[in-house]
């Protein structure tokens, strides 16, 4: 939680109980977004997502991330 909240700009130490849950709600989505898409890719190869380069995969990747982590 704590190296993803650092990279996004996010201080924990500045939020209270119920905003600090929310943040590590969020980092959890992320981490289980990214244990799924391995998964998939490499467990259970689903197409398109298992051939996706990289170049495909990083733009929408970094939307669905900053739509996790964005405060509301």
């Amino acid at each position: 939680v704590a190296r993803v909240t650092h990279a996004s700009g996010i201080e924990l130490e500045a939020l209270d109980d119920a905003a600090r849950r929310e943040v590590e709600l969020r980092v959890q989505l992320v981490n289980a977004l990214l244990n799924g898409l391995v998964i998939m890719r490499e467990a259970t190869p689903i197409e398109p997502l298992a051939s996706a380069s990289p170049q495909e995969l990083g733009p929408l990747l970094r939307e669905a991330i900053e739509a996790l982590l964005r405060p509301r």
